[in-house]
């Protein structure tokens, strides 16, 4: 079952406006996972790569 949650929180991934709004910070996403038969609960956040940092613009003279 939990391969199911992981599997959900990697298809939001593939909105680009869910992923956008994940590298901006702007969204969080968390999934979770409880076990009736031990009462334990799980829960764990998506992760995204940070958005690769733009070198700086040459300054011109």
């Amino acid at each position: 079952m939990q391969e199911s949650v992981n599997n959900s929180l990697g298809n939001l991934l593939t909105y680009p406006y869910v992923r956008d709004a994940m590298t901006s910070g702007h969204l969080a996403l968390r999934g979770g996972y409880y076990d009736f038969v031990n009462g334990h609960f799980e829960q764990w956040r998506a992760f995204t790569p940070p958005p690769p940092v733009m070198p700086p613009m040459p300054q011109p003279f």
